[in-house]
């Protein structure tokens, strides 16, 4: 093996590390004494919107700049800070429990797959789907850090022109805190069976005019979750912003989390399996998992960014980071081949490295041209990833035994000495360029025009061999075109034309032409929907339809691109405060997704996997007056019936059926020691339902009852 391809360096960006060392010095030399009980005014403003009106300007549409959600004519759904204590989640699916569209493929709240979405039908990617801080990022097995996040952001459909390379599903984005005034609060909590807590948030400001803010967050997490295995983990995050000048403000944030779980839950898989449905669901209590097995991630990132207000109306932003992400695991994936619950035991063991860097500038601003306003945006960005994989990887699937669901065992597995040397297995390159302009006709009708120019380069090597199994180079134009008409201020309606570009996928182990690393695939999404956001009442609808290139395992087990895939759907949404104290929420969505054209006869016409044609959820909040503090929620969720694979050797389509989830909890505010202190109770699947998770070609067990407890104090 060269050494070309041995393990990355771990030093990090100069670019990057020059800001923060910056930052550090004026944190050291600033003043306590000095910390301020406000921010600056749009800090205020921004803080405002988020926990009132709910209309905070996105904190990243890249190549849309600044815009509220309501003004954008894509469905958009965020989970503030309030919103994610209230819930206390746990992974990725809990925080949008309340959004029909999304789903999750095989992963649980306790494995390396928590943050595994589908959105609309469709997967999301490790690599391309997640964001930080509008930021892109590579989250595999990661599952960030939710308590010290100020908001939770998903983007549901295509999105090439404003991101770059992303599978059409969605993005996700997540916003960590930032300084905002004085903040001082203790969490302690609790999780079924024996998973306790803290969390520590704390931030301020210093120096003349509270020119320089910090936010500080910790979080220590230990004990066994509901099946029996044991988690462990620690996480830490800083922001800084410093005002070098009232119209310069630099940036940096910091993050890193260590998070190991013993015993994780396993993943299934229905490559064998030939009929309709899957067996009847088991309880997610039972601990199938090997003593051997564990998922252990360590993942650190740092970005910087410098934002010059320079004009009245136009900014410009440069931004910098770079990530960490190792991956350590020895887990299991149970193959299901029989209608009694038999399955064989496949464990692999493997080991992951993740490097990831950035690099954006952008320029936004307003200008008028007679009777047109023009809302500008222009930037370009660089960014690359490298992927290192231990050389025991190769080879290391294995079948240890099989057994049935009921028996309830867990199978010895002894992993063989691995030294793992890393290697360098992908290496993927992106520069970009882009720009929008929404034209102004009125104040009632806009369109938006849209592009972005992206040069893909990547290169990939075979599993086995240092031979080149991919040598990918392409210059592609990702379009975007949209025409909105504004009824009233608080609402548009709006018909959208996006492509999309996403990377093709990492050939697994279990098919002929394992390690293969297939091209790109191209997407296009037409939408037509209409949203509006008032204090009382928040609704959306979106009518779109997705055509995604087909990837799939024909008869002779080789997983190929090959056809197109064909996402119809309806999207309904709705909010309402009937009173100050009383809300109600639903969402619902209709889907017909279908193999449009393939080379394989049997597929065309047949629901695609991940897919239920009906989903839908509900949920109440009430806060009682007769008790001050007291407030009570329930939630419920209904999942259709859902396509999980289709088996083209044995020509079968495999369903796991529909079920619904309840969810209850509550909260009371008080004073403890003078402190106003908040007290939180939730229990999640109330009836203690038994269910399939069905997901894209992969399914999980459910979770089983699981209660929540959080005390938390301000000081």
């Amino acid at each position: 093996m060269s050494a070309a391809r041995r393990s990355l360096s771990s030093r990090l960006p100069a670019l990057v590390c020059s800001p923060l060392a910056v930052a550090l010095l004026l944190a050291l030399s600033a003043s306590p004494a000095a910390a301020q009980s406000t921010t600056d005014g749009k800090d205020v403003k921004e803080l405002d919107k988020l926990q009132v009106k709910g209309k905070r300007e996105s904190e990243g549409n890249g190549a849309l700049g600044d815009k509220a959600a309501v003004d954008t004519p894509f469905s958009v759904n965020s989970v503030d800070a309030q919103q994610l204590e209230k819930y206390q989640p746990v992974s990725l699916l809990d925080v949008f429990a309340r959004d029909a569209s999304v789903s999750r493929s095989a992963g649980s709240d306790y494995n390396g797959w928590s943050s595994r979405l589908v959105v609309r039908g469709l997967p999301l990617s490790f690599e391309d789907s997640m964001k930080v801080n509008g930021m892109p990022t590579a989250l595999f097995g990661v599952n960030l850090p939710l308590e010290m996040m100020d908001q939770v952001q998903i983007l549901k459909g295509a999105s090439g022109f404003m991101y770059g390379f992303g599978q059409p599903g969605g993005i996700v984005n997540y916003v960590t805190k930032k300084p905002a005034g004085d903040v001082a609060s203790v969490d302690l909590f609790y999780r079924t069976d024996a998973v306790f807590g803290a969390h520590v948030d704390y931030g301020g400001q210093s120096g003349d005019d509270g020119r320089f803010g910090y936010r500080l967050n910790a979080t220590h997490e230990a004990g066994s979750f509901y099946s029996g295995g044991e988690i462990h983990r620690d996480a830490a995050a800083v922001a800084l912003q410093y005002k070098i000048a009232p119209d310069l403000v630099l940036s940096v944030d910091a993050l890193y989390q260590d998070r190991r779980i013993d015993e994780p839950t396993p993943y299934f898989y229905p490559w064998a399996y030939a009929l309709k449905y899957l067996p009847k669901g088991v309880t997610g209590r039972t601990n199938y998992s090997s003593p051997a097995t564990l998922n252990y991630n360590t993942f650190s990132m740092l970005t910087s960014s410098l934002r010059w207000d320079f004009a009245p109306n136009w900014s410009a932003t440069l931004s910098a980071g770079e990530l960490r992400d190792h991956y350590r695991l020895k887990q299991e994936y149970f193959e299901l081949d029989g209608p009694d619950g038999r399955y064989d035991d496949w464990v692999f063991d493997g080991k992951d490295a993740w490097d990831f860097r950035f690099i954006q500038g952008l320029v936004q601003g307003s200008v008028d041209t007679g009777p047109l306003r023009h809302d500008l945006v222009v930037g370009a960005s660089w960014q690359l990833m490298k992927l290192d994989l231990g050389d025991g990887n190769i080879g290391s699937w294995a079948v240890i035994s099989s057994a049935r669901l009921a028996d309830r065992v867990r199978l010895a597995w002894t992993a063989a000495a691995v030294t793992h040397d890393m290697f360098l297995y992908s290496q993927t390159e992106q520069f970009a360029a882009f720009g929008s302009d929404t034209i102004h006709f009125s104040d009632r009708w806009s369109a938006l025009l849209g592009a972005r120019f992206n040069s893909y380069r990547q290169v990939a090597y075979t599993w086995d061999t240092t031979d080149v199994s991919v040598r990918y180079r392409k210059p592609v134009w990702t379009p975007t075109v949209a025409l909105m008409f504004k009824p009233t201020p608080d609402s548009t309606l709006y018909l959208s034309y996006v492509e999309s570009l996403e990377q093709g996928t990492t050939v697994g182990s279990w098919y002929a032409n394992a390690g293969q690393q297939l091209g790109p695939i191209q997407s296009d999404q037409y939408e037509l929907g209409y949203k509006i956001e008032t204090g009382a009442l928040t609704t959306g609808a979106a009518l779109f339809r997705i055509n995604r290139g087909a990837e799939y395992a024909n008869a002779a087990n080789v997983y190929v691109q090959d056809g197109n895939l064909r996402y119809d759907g309806l999207e309904l949404e709705a909010r309402y405060h009937f009173t100050p104290q009383f809300e109600v929420g639903t969402s619902a969505i209709w889907m017909d997704a279908t193999y449009d054209k393939t080379g394989t006869p049997w597929l065309v016409g047949r629901q695609l996997a991940g897919t239920p044609r009906f989903s839908a959820t509900l949920d109440a909040s009430y806060a009682f007056d007769a008790v001050p503090g007291l407030a009570a929620y329930a939630s419920m969720k209904w999942y259709g019936q859902t396509a999980v694979y289709n088996n083209v050797a044995s020509q079968a389509t495999v369903y796991a059926k529909g079920y619904a989830v309840t969810d209850l909890g509550g909260s009371y505010a008080t004073r403890w020691g003078g402190h106003p202190t908040m007290i939180r109770l939730g229990v999640d699947n109330v009836f203690d339902r038994n269910y399939w998770q069905g997901g894209f070609n992969e399914f999980a067990i459910g979770a089983p009852r699981t209660v929540a407890l959080n005390l938390k104090l301000d000081f």
